[in-house]
């Protein structure tokens, strides 16, 4: 039926039915909204004015999509995910839901992590090697809120050969005071490596692993010298110790192994072995997870170190171990962002919208901080994307009110991001209140 026939019968029909009404020659009663006498209604709190909102794209995986994510407890029971609709992701407030401040690092540095006392670590300036060639990255410490200038961390001695090219990597690993992080290399002569270092309150660096190392010595399929895929490890710590994935050769791959997790004090120590054949490791604020498979033999779990499975996936999962937030572990795929908490055996999931855009890659993974999800539906947007926040302990998701270029750091309840409509970087940082 064409576009015009359908409009030409709704506007007879409407006629009819105005002719109807008028041959009654009843008239409509007035409608009456409050007696004289009647008790006002009073006008809603503030807390109950906030909209829920949510602005997806073309098409939004729905609520059926989460819950049938098919995940289940080592004991076979199912999951029961608890769902935030997308009408009740909210619009986040400032001054309500977060504050900003100042920023507490100079505009030549990059954050990349908040540690305890709120002191940040970044990343500096590059500075030229003795050549004038080639540059090394510099990474240090900036007081908290910005009350101490940045102050580079002294590298020598750390990076072989004076006239080596060495970048550090985004990946800082924070426990407490204490941080470690990767630093890859091309030394003299072309060889490449990588070192996980950490430094002290006074600023002095120290090694705490290499590629140099023979990591056969620790696992007879352990492979040594750069041989990581995409560089070296990112480190991760708990407790004094740092968890580092070594790869394995290829007779421990022809046997399904991809990865040896293994462990080291932070400061001398012992250096353990903790799994065999695992993979997407993170740490929570309690414990070591890594990505597995399933003792049944039929899909793969998720489980500490200690080797105590907490969940089980499917072998199709789309789910992929992303990192933590607190307690809670953080798990994403192209459909849902999810929030495990492995004791309390609690999920709470939310569906993600589609890029606009059909040429988009799509979604992008989901990074937790100490207590807080963020994530993106669309990281690939020309204009800035769209960033989402959880709380998982209060099951709330927000919508971040501009778009975004990235959020970079998410540490101890501040978030830094920077904003499309800035000039430059546009580096803001926030503090989380709700």
């Amino acid at each position: 039926m064409s576009t015009g026939r359908r409009t030409a019968i709704t506007a007879g029909g409407l006629v009819g039915v105005l002719l109807l009404v008028g041959c009654t020659g009843d008239a409509r009663p007035p409608v009456v909204t409050r007696t004289a006498d009647a008790t006002p209604v009073p006008a809603p709190t503030p807390e109950h004015t906030r909209v829920p909102m949510w602005t997806p794209g073309p098409t939004v995986a729905s609520e059926q999509t989460v819950r049938a994510l098919e995940l289940s407890w080592p004991d076979g029971t199912p999951v029961e995910i608890e769902v935030v609709a997308p009408a009740a992701v909210l619009r986040a407030v400032e001054g309500e839901d977060f504050l900003p401040f100042a920023s507490p690092a100079p505009s030549t540095t990059w954050p990349l992590a908040v540690l305890g006392d709120g002191s940040m670590v970044v990343r500096g300036e590059q500075i030229a090697t003795e050549d004038g060639e080639r540059w090394r990255d510099t990474m240090g410490l900036v007081g908290p809120q910005g009350g101490e200038p940045y102050r580079p961390f002294d590298m020598a001695g750390v990076v072989p050969g004076s006239e080596s090219t060495a970048v550090l990597t985004s990946k800082v690993a924070v426990d407490g005071q204490r941080f470690v992080w990767t630093m890859e290399f091309e030394a003299d002569g072309g060889a490449i490596g990588w070192q996980v270092l950490t430094a002290d309150g006074d600023g002095a660096v120290s090694v705490v692993a290499s590629s140099a190392e023979d990591w056969s010595a620790v696992h007879e399929h352990a492979l040594g010298g750069p041989s990581h895929i995409n560089g070296g490890p990112a480190p991760l710590t708990l407790g004094g110790r740092v968890y580092l994935s070594i790869p394995l050769d290829d007779a421990a791959l022809s046997s399904g192994y991809g990865w040896v997790l293994v462990s080291r004090g932070l400061v001398g120590g012992d250096t353990r072995v903790e799994d065999v054949g695992v993979w997407e490791q993170v740490a929570t604020t309690d414990a070591v997870y890594v990505r597995g498979e399933s003792a049944a033999g039929a899909g793969t779990e998720i489980r500490r170190v200690d080797g105590s499975p907490v969940l089980v996936l499917p072998a199709d999962s789309p789910l992929v171990l992303d990192g933590a937030a607190g307690e809670w572990l953080v798990l994403s795929s192209p459909e849902a962002v999810l929030a495990v908490h492995p004791t309390d055996r609690r999920v709470v999931g939310v569906g993600r919208s589609t890029p606009a855009d059909p040429e988009s890659p799509g979604a992008g993974h989901a990074s937790g901080g100490s207590d807080l999800v963020v994530w993106s539906d669309d990281p690939y947007a020309e204009q800035g994307s769209t960033h989402f926040v959880l709380d998982p302990d209060a099951a709330t998701v927000w919508e971040l009110p501009s778009l975004l270029g990235d959020v970079v750091v998410n540490s101890h309840g501040i978030l830094g991001w920077t904003e499309s409509s800035r000039p430059g970087r546009g580096l803001r940082y926030v503090r989380w209140q709700s």
